[in-house]
């Protein structure tokens, strides 16, 4: 199914040069695979709707979530919420390829959480992100329907997962906000991003890793 076009949300626009600059600095500290650029980009997503809410499921080392973090300080207000449990086992849930299992079984998951933690206090956006150390299934249970500004999904890729979170998570969105979608191009995560098209979500940036959609 096509994605509908929704005329009447504007395109985020450009990142302030200051914030642009603060995101470029934190991110390569930062364990992780969100890049400076797409840390620009959805730090604009939360400028653009002036969020309140904000929802990270699979935060790892931080890179995306301190980006949306510093969007809020830079507007101030919005808080980031960032829902990971940083355990073996939640990352293993469901079926995952072979090399994915075997490199989720070897990281040290509480070493990225205390480097985590560390570069929020360094940074002193303890106002702005609130770690949840939860599995996103039990963090939906926090929240009501359509009160989350932004959300990124980026946690467990398995189809099962991912799947879940999509059927979980689409009422919490509010109308017109961003869903913020990452590895649009695994094969386990082609069934969540498909009944995101499904619900009608509107594709406003997609380069075939990651990619933004707003709700109707």
């Amino acid at each position: 199914m096509e994605a509908r076009q929704i005329a009447a949300a504007p395109e985020p626009a450009a990142c302030p040069r200051s914030l642009a600059a603060s995101i470029a600095a934190a991110i390569p500290r930062l364990e992780g695979w969100c890049t400076p650029q797409k840390g620009e980009y959805i730090a604009r997503c939360v400028l653009e709707c002036d969020a309140a809410t904000i929802v990270e499921l699979g935060v790892f080392g931080g890179r995306s979530a301190i980006a949306m973090a510093l969007a809020c300080r830079h507007k101030g207000s919005g808080r980031v919420h960032a829902v990971d449990p940083w355990a073996t086992d939640e990352c293993l849930v469901g079926t995952h390829h072979a090399q994915d299992r075997e490199w989720w079984g070897k990281v040290d998951l509480e070493e990225i959480y205390r480097g985590f933690l560390a570069r929020m206090l360094e940074l002193d956006l303890t106002r702005e992100l609130l770690p949840l150390r939860m599995s996103s299934a039990s963090a939906a249970r926090l929240f009501g329907d359509d009160e989350v500004d932004v959300l990124h999904q980026d946690s467990n890729h398995s189809q099962e997962v991912s799947s879940a979170e999509v059927a979980l998570w689409w009422p919490k969105v509010r109308h017109g906000g961003w869903w913020l979608f990452d590895d649009v191009d695994w094969p386990t995560t082609a069934n969540a991003y498909r009944a995101l098209l499904d619900l009608g979500a509107d594709v406003r940036f997609n380069d075939g890793r990651w990619a933004a959609l707003r709700k109707p």
